[in-house]
């Protein structure tokens, strides 16, 4: 039995969405867009963004030297350079901001579903299919609910398992992980998931997102009613997960024991842009981030 002391939970919860760092990285996110889609739509710059910049993290653990080539390396870089093809070096420029600030966006908690809320402001929902995404708040009151007993079960099992069916950009799981960081554990350390969308664009939004929380999981891009699976993706943590303990990457490796306080050292390292590299900055009185 894990013998990890959360921290207190905070009394009170904020909108991941209304921190005043939040709503400056989002605007300057979604200028970058639009300075984007002069000459494009801006559903095709989002669109486009997701999927390279999703091609672009899974690849970061070979590339820091952390794990071994093999084929999953070559076949995403392949996609890779055939998704940043119909971009000129500026556009790909843009990009590179992008990533920058969603990497920004997501560097601290409480999180927020940056991508999926420009989705829904883009019209990108798939209405007829009846893709809506669920505010934060609501998702947070169910983060919250679900959450109730994963004390019990973290200091049994030292981690918990979670799986969502129709993720769409991991939005629920983001305000899950908020939840356990609020509860004082590091959500890196224990959370074990799952994620599933019909959407190739939900796919790579959930992939590119949970990475950057550095959660390890298998991101899916299938049908979960009809169980089909068109590709699958390990985050890059539980890649580095599954190196270390050499555990086949069919059979995900248990997230380590439960961590005292959500501030402890990752393990295995953070593979996210590291800060002196973000393009953009802001005025640190502002928030702490």
């Amino acid at each position: 039995m894990s013998n990890a002391q959360p921290a207190s939970a905070s009394p009170h919860h904020t909108a991941s969405d209304t921190l005043p760092m939040r709503e400056r990285v989002t605007q300057a996110f979604t200028q970058q867009i639009q300075a984007l889609a002069l000459r494009r739509h801006p559903y095709t710059v989002l669109q486009a963004f997701a999927e390279i910049a999703a091609l672009t993290i899974h690849q970061s653990p070979y590339h820091l030297g952390k794990v071994k080539r093999d084929d999953a390396f070559d076949r995403i870089e392949q996609a890779y350079l055939t998704a940043i093809q119909p971009y000129s070096p500026d556009e790909l420029a843009g990009f590179v901001n992008l990533y920058g600030l969603a990497t920004l966006a997501l560097s601290t908690y409480p999180a927020t579903d940056l991508l999926g809320r420009l989705y829904m402001t883009l019209g990108m929902g798939n209405k007829r299919a009846g893709q809506y995404f669920t505010p934060p708040q609501v998702a947070r009151a169910m983060a919250a609910m679900m959450l109730h007993d994963a004390r019990g079960h973290i200091e049994q099992k030292g981690f918990i398992t979670l799986a969502d069916p129709t993720c769409g950009a991991g939005g629920m799981l983001i305000e899950v992980a908020n939840e356990l960081h609020d509860l004082g554990y590091d959500p890196k350390q224990v959370i074990m998931a799952q994620a599933v969308d019909h959407s190739r664009d939900c796919f790579n939004m959930a992939y590119l997102q949970l990475s950057l929380l550095n959660i390890p999981a298998v991101v899916i891009h299938g049908d979960s009613l009809s169980l089909e699976v068109w590709e699958q993706r390990p985050t890059p943590m539980l890649t580095l997960m599954t190196q270390a303990r050499h555990v086949s990457g069919d059979q995900p490796p248990a997230p380590p024991r439960a961590a005292p306080a959500a501030d402890s050292t990752p393990n295995p390292p953070d593979i996210r842009i590291p800060d002196k590299q973000l393009p953009f900055h802001f005025d640190p009185d502002t928030e702490g981030v």
